[in-house]
């Protein structure tokens, strides 16, 4: 099997079984597992038959169950070859290190938005102290408030949005709180779990895509549920499907939903503006002169170990005054601009101080010809 990637080397060597068999012993009792693969000419497809012999009657088995399922009818009445596939099937269906992702149809575990989410942290999100304070509070309120909720009739659900124009730090915070609600920050770390939805599309229409998406979230519940780029998500011909679902004709205890939109005035005001869907939103603007001050800041921090770099305080103040107008994304590309210059310079005569406003100047000129 080639490497993914060529740096990596030549590949390895991949395994597939066509038939075997196992001995295996749980919880004191022995079974034989077999295996066979083979191809089935009628359907054009490959066929993967599991067979468990149990040599052990069910009397044999030390039964021992939670109270509350002590008298469900599948568990009274299973053998212990019955249970065994049950713990194997809840071991399986665990998702761990991965975030669940709905996208093409069907549920897909995604590790590397994991990964992703797991470099977020709040301390690098800048923000206006009073937006930051209270996006962290949603989702540490609401996980923590069920029995508020319900001592006031109050059904226990929540919609927010993150709105704004792009790059002012909307999918840092939304990773951010991803973050915080998959550890179990603020909630006595008791971890959720978090589903993200990329898209609707199914084989099937998209009626079914939201209808897949809901009740794996009423399944998963307590969680928090993220649309991305909902502007594009909701469409004239599934507007009305997905309102029925958010209003819970269904049971929505315990679901969070966060939406992003970039194009806020593209929304539908039945999502707008209807607090019972989604209750509150938070606008992310772009950054006052303070916020642009501290993001220089935090690449001069970033910066400090490198003896190449020189990155005076009074940089700091020029950058903020020049860049007014700029969202996150654009002071980004000046510095990375800046750098990508000064490593490409083999005469050394270039300097970081220079090198980046020089970037501000022409990214200003960009700004202000898209403006």
């Amino acid at each position: 099997m080639p490497s993914s990637k060529r740096r990596e080397g030549d590949g390895g060597v991949g395994t597939q079984i066509d038939f075997a068999g196992w001995q295996v012993w749980w919880r004191g009792i022995e079974f034989d597992v077999w295996q066979a693969r083979y191809f089935d000419p009628i359907r054009y497809s490959y066929v993967v038959q599991s067979h468990i012999i149990g040599r052990s009657p069910q009397e044999a088995f030390p039964l021992v169950v939670p109270p509350s399922t002590s008298s469900s009818p599948i568990l009274s009445s299973a053998s212990a070859a019955d249970l065994l596939i049950l713990e194997i099937a809840a071991w399986n269906s665990e998702v761990r290190d991965a975030i669940l992702v709905f996208d093409s149809g069907y549920w897909q575990v995604d590790r590397k938005l994991w990964d992703s989410v797991q470099k977020a942290d709040w301390k690098d999100v800048i923000l206006p102290t009073p937006l930051k304070s209270s996006v962290r509070h949603e989702y540490r309120s609401f996980f923590s408030s069920e029995r508020i909720y319900k001592d006031l009739d109050v059904a226990w659900k929540r919609g927010v949005i993150f709105l704004g124009p792009p790059g002012n730090g909307k999918t840092i915070s939304v990773k951010a709180m991803m973050r915080g609600v998959a550890n179990g920050e603020g909630v006595g770390k008791e971890t959720k779990r978090v589903l993200y939805v990329r898209s609707f599309h199914t084989y099937a229409g998209d009626e079914y895509g939201i209808k897949q998406v809901f009740e794996r979230a009423r399944r998963e519940a307590p969680c928090l549920v993220v649309f991305e780029d909902i502007d594009s998500l909701i469409t004239d011909n599934n507007r009305s499907f997905f309102l029925n679902e958010v209003d819970g004709l269904e049971d929505n205890d315990g679901l969070l939903m966060l939406a992003t939109t970039n194009h806020f005035d593209r929304l539908d005001p039945a999502l707008s503006n209807r607090p019972s869907r989604f209750d509150r939103k938070y606008t992310f603007p772009d950054p006052n002169k303070s916020e642009r001050r501290q993001y220089a800041v935090y690449w001069q921090d970033k910066l400090a170990n490198n003896d190449r770099i020189k990155f005076p305080n009074k940089l700091l103040d020029e950058f903020a005054a020049k860049t007014d107008g700029f969202s996150f994304a654009y002071m980004k590309e000046a510095f990375v601009s800046a750098l990508l210059i000064l490593a490409g310079d083999e005469t050394n005569d270039l300097t970081f101080p220079r090198e980046l406003m020089a970037q501000v100047a022409a990214l200003r000129k960009e700004l202000d010809s898209d403006k």
